[in-house]
């Protein structure tokens, strides 16, 4: 049965692929869909994840603690979520937003010394603070500041994400290294850092490449205006 559910999930998801596939070379949109092609796709990939997951689960009480930590988990971010607008609308409110972009332009460092020193900011809060809190928390401060230098809100966006990626693998305090070592006791820390410091190296490559061409993270948005 299980094997069957996984045939299903399978099924449901090519021919989804192929459906946005042909929507893409066609440029059609989800919308012009016939009923009779949209309706079953949905469906089955619906039908297929809750068979899937209710057979993999060993018993009935294990599908409510799922339930109850993604509740746990989604009321926590919509928490932080609503602090982080609440804090958005003081800051505008205050002008603390506009100030600091003021006094930024005032210093004189240019735009490629603050935008660095923001991305230093995001490196060293993202080795010891949960990434989505931190990234709510701080771009309504930092994000003004960046219009204001001129650079490109997608192309930040990526940065900042990458940034704190890098973070959390960093060691010795990337947040990362210590949940692999939580999942895996018998592994030295040593071994660890061994082991994701190709990454560091790859990740710094990448921002460094994304900061001398901007384009890179930008281009492929651009062509879906």
């Amino acid at each position: 049965m299980l094997r069957a559910a996984n045939l299903l999930l399978v099924g449901s998801l090519l021919a989804l692929s192929v459906a946005v596939a042909v929507n893409l070379a066609t440029g059609a949109e989800a919308s012009d869909w016939p009923d009779w092609v949209g309706y079953p796709v949905y469906a089955g990939i619906v039908l297929a994840h809750a068979v899937y997951v209710w057979l993999g689960l060993s018993a009935k009480a294990e599908l409510g603690s799922c339930l109850l930590e993604t509740t746990k988990t989604t009321a926590m971010i919509f928490t932080i979520l609503i602090g982080a607008i609440l804090l958005n609308k003081f800051l505008t409110l205050g002008g603390l937003a506009a100030a600091l972009g003021t006094s930024v332009e005032d210093l004189g460092a240019g735009p490629l010394v603050t935008i660095a020193v923001i991305l230093l900011i995001y490196f060293v809060l993202g080795c010891a603070l949960d990434a989505l809190a931190m990234i709510l928390l701080t771009i309504p401060i930092f994000f003004p500041i960046v219009q204001q230098l001129g650079f490109d809100p997608i192309w930040f966006g990526v940065i900042v994400v990458m940034v704190v990626e890098l973070g959390l693998i960093t060691p010795p305090v990337g947040m990362n290294v210590f949940i692999i070592k939580g999942m895996a006791p018998d592994v030295p820390l040593s071994r660890i850092y061994s082991g994701v410091l190709p990454f560091v190296v790859a990740e710094v490559l990448l921002i460094v490449l994304l900061v001398a061409v901007p384009e890179l993270a930008t281009w492929l948005p651009g062509t879906m205006e």
